[in-house]
């Protein structure tokens, strides 16, 4: 016979009706109470807490999508191939049906419902290297994530500032520079970028007279990109003989902005933008990436 206390109704969602191991007592239903104690059960980090919250979620809203009270072990298998026909990636099926097992494990263990979900295997997932670029609201939580008041945080950020804004890896970046672990970086270091950027631009010897507007004119760019590429505010004064870095003539050059999208850069280029994502290694579209079109 069931020896747990009944747990009671709380609010409106469809029930999911369990029982002892040998058998389901129709009597007896649970709503998201049974949700909450499997959460307040789990011995882990907040961020795994999170993780399992928004997989078992999804498990409890497909049940009750389905009007599904009494779970069968075919009804998992169904839930695992409607995460598949709805587009998720393997790893995110593999993350869901790993949670899954772990609900209804908790669920024999406790007497609540039987283990339906036992051997049932999770999403194949694919061992080699993956090539799928970030998106930019993934490179941000990325730098937001970050600690920066300490020296390895601010070293972590640099990087991978530099890794997205100019398109490389972070291996590219410690190889050119021969850095060794821990790989920290110091203000006023300079480093080897190695990409494409030297075919990129020339170089322009500040003469007696010149300000940004005339040398941007004379190099068919704009004062706002030569500034940016230079590290300079638009109305900084310049010194004569000194050097500045000038988009070459046959390149345009395009500092991305809140709100850009791939069409609006390559309507400043006017082009289309099958020819500025084939000019540039990585387009994260964060404001202050460097965009790149060969004319």
């Amino acid at each position: 016979t069931y020896t747990h206390n009944h747990i009671k109704k709380v609010n409106n969602m469809n029930t999911l009706q369990f029982a002892n191991n040998n058998k389901i007592d129709e009597k007896q239903i649970i709503e998201v109470e049974l949700f909450d104690s499997f959460i307040s059960y789990l011995d882990a980090s907040p961020k795994t807490i999170d993780t399992y919250k928004k997989s078992i979620r999804q498990l409890f809203n497909y049940f009750s999508f389905n009007s599904i009270k009494k779970p069968k072990r075919e009804d998992i298998l169904l839930y695992k191939e409607k995460l598949k026909i709805r587009g998720c990636k393997p790893t995110t099926i593999q993350n869901y049906i790993t949670a899954c097992k772990i609900f209804f494990k908790w669920t024999s263990q406790e007497g609540y419902y039987p283990n339906i979900a036992e051997h049932i295997k999770g999403s194949k997932l694919d061992r080699e290297h993956k090539k799928d670029y970030l998106t930019s609201s993934q490179v941000k939580d990325i730098l937001e994530s970050i600690e920066k008041d300490n020296i390895k945080g601010l070293r972590d950020y640099a990087i991978i500032l530099l890794m997205v804004t100019g398109g490389l890896r972070t291996i590219e970046i410690i190889r050119a520079n021969n850095l060794k672990v821990p790989y920290l970086l110091t203000e006023g270091q300079s480093l080897t970028i190695p990409t494409n950027l030297y075919n990129i631009f020339d170089y322009y010897t500040i003469k007696k007279g010149d300000n940004l507007y005339d040398i941007a004119k004379l190099k068919d760019t704009t004062v706002d990109i030569l500034a940016g590429i230079n590290g300079l505010n638009k109305n900084d004064y310049i010194y004569e003989g000194a050097t500045l870095l000038v988009p070459k003539k046959d390149t345009a050059l395009y500092i991305t902005k809140v709100g850009d999208t791939i069409d609006k850069v390559a309507d400043f280029f006017k082009t289309v933008s099958t020819d500025v994502l084939y000019s540039n290694n990585n387009i994260y579209l964060l404001p202050g990436q460097l965009i790149v079109y060969k004319k």
